[in-house]
């Protein structure tokens, strides 16, 4: 919650609630869809929220940062006090081996104009990485998508919306 992403924790948790997916040609074997959307960097931290009771804003994520219990740093990584890691392509080998069709949107990091230089040494040493990771995790390289502005991230998620329409069935 509020900061950092553990890929490989948030993933685990997901494929639990992931049926294995089917032809989609009745209701009890649907055809089952993954779509991905991430900046591709995951870090060592998340952040506690500070909670006060009677307010109308209870929950705040003010800074308290702690480190992830279940973090496993499986590199590439960037460590300038805070592990910063990109994303594998390997988490998303146990969603496709259920026949589940993956579609990734990489939402470009970019921290080239915001004067954090913690944060321009991990785009600068983990973009690479992260662009060619989420294209294999994706079924195909058509279900690989990229954008970095919002009306680019608009047109992307339709794109990606269009590909499961196009693929899917309606069945009674």
């Amino acid at each position: 919650p509020g900061s950092g992403t553990n890929f490989k924790h948030n993933i685990q948790q997901f494929m639990r609630e992931l049926p294995v997916s089917g032809d989609g040609k009745s209701p009890t074997n649907p055809k089952v869809f993954v779509m991905i959307l991430t900046d591709g960097m995951g870090s060592q931290v998340y952040e506690r929220p500070n909670c006060y009771f009677n307010s109308t804003n209870p929950c705040q994520y003010t800074g308290n940062w702690d480190q992830d219990p279940n973090f496993v740093n499986e590199g590439p990584s960037f460590n300038a006090g805070v592990i910063s890691t990109a994303f594998l392509s390997k988490h998303c080998t146990q969603i496709k081996d259920k026949g589940i069709t993956l579609l990734t949107l990489e939402t470009e990091f970019n921290a080239s104009n915001s004067g954090d230089w913690h944060m321009m040494a991990v785009d600068a040493n983990l973009r690479p990485t992260v662009h060619s990771e989420l294209q294999k995790c994706a079924s195909g390289t058509s279900l690989a998508f990229a954008a970095n502005q919002g009306s680019d991230v608009d047109k992307a998620i339709q794109a990606m919306f269009s590909t499961m329409v196009e693929k899917a069935r309606l069945t009674r």
